[in-house]
């Protein structure tokens, strides 16, 4: 999974969502937003956004947008056994795609000044390698949040409301399909016909293969 070597790794991501035929926005669960373990990590999830609205927060994140851009670079290297470290750093932001009265134009996107309403985070963050799946604990902090008032964007003072903590957890796919095509070309062998039961019982016990693996000895 993550190897015995320090490694340098980035991701740039982006995207956009149109509202077609008589739909005049897009649904909210198809709208993009930014924080949380997989993208800016000094927010929560739907904290991050739109543009440089000041302060749009309610006690309730819904910060979305159809406008979305992002990028992570993180540096992980060996602590001890299958501990691992990194240290990161993050950027991006939401927007509308299109002017509305209902929100304040400081939420649509424009090419002449997005690059001025992106919020960056830095941090540190523990991996644990079991083979089959990784487990990420992060901490982020807040660098400059647009979401803030004029004067204020900059954060010079690290405070806790400035920070998160994310918790995930990653899965191998090779490895498990490793064991899952073991078992199933046998079942194809046979010619017997597989049932969706079946098929779980399959993945669950080419999963059981995959931690049998994990456990054996490396044989010289």
């Amino acid at each position: 999974m993550l190897g015995g070597a320090t490694a340098l790794v980035g991701r740039i991501y982006g995207g956009v969502a149109m509202a077609y035929g008589n739909s005049t926005s897009v649904p909210f669960d198809r709208q993009f937003y930014c924080g949380g373990s997989n993208g800016m990590r000094g927010w929560a999830p739907r904290t991050l956004g739109q543009g440089s609205v000041p302060d749009p927060h309610s006690s309730f994140p819904i910060q979305t947008g159809d406008v979305k851009l992002e990028a992570n670079l993180e540096l992980r290297f060996p602590i001890w056994g299958m501990v691992h470290g990194a240290t990161f750093f993050d950027l991006g932001n939401i927007w509308y795609i299109r002017q509305n009265s209902d929100y304040s134009d400081d939420a649509v996107f424009h090419f002449d000044k997005f690059y001025k309403q992106l919020g960056f985070n830095t941090g540190i963050g523990l991996r644990l390698d079991i083979k089959f799946a990784v487990l990420r604990l992060d901490w982020g902090v807040q660098l400059h949040n647009p979401n803030n008032p004029s004067g204020e964007k900059w954060i010079h003072n690290l405070r806790w409301k400035n920070t998160a903590q994310t918790l995930s957890a990653g899965i191998s796919i090779s490895t498990v399909l490793r064991g899952f095509r073991i078992v199933s070309t046998e079942r194809l062998f046979r010619k017997d016909s597989v049932s969706s039961w079946e098929l779980c019982g399959i993945l669950m016990h080419s999963l059981y293969l995959s931690l049998i693996h994990i456990s054996e000895p490396t044989r010289q």
